[in-house]
């Protein structure tokens, strides 16, 4: 990693951070997470149009969507974890239903 990727990065951490510490005293964490999560994947999908390698904003935009989303559900509710997962798994069925393998 650059230099000035990696300078970069704590300039911009160290605002969102207090932005999300500030917002977390009235919203619960979890949430916020999970929409940055959610939004930054369907803004990736969104960009994507197979070449999405080359872009490193696209990447980006993926690599910090999927961990948001990961650690809100991590620290969400038990009630919240098990509505996301039903969620996940209408979705799959819904996509894939058509699907054989064999």
């Amino acid at each position: 990693m650059p230099l000035y990727a990696f300078l970069a990065s704590l300039i911009l951490a160290v605002p969102v951070y207090a932005v999300l510490y500030a917002t977390s005293l009235f919203i619960p964490m979890y949430l916020i997470l999970l929409t940055i999560g959610i939004a930054g994947l369907s803004l990736f999908l969104q960009r994507s149009k197979g070449f999405w390698l080359e872009e490193v904003f696209s990447l980006m935009t993926l690599i910090v969507g999927t961990a948001c989303f990961f650690i809100g559900f991590a620290i969400a509710p038990l009630f919240v974890q098990i509505i996301g997962a039903m969620a996940i798994f209408a979705v799959f069925q819904f996509y894939w239903a058509d699907v054989r393998v064999g």
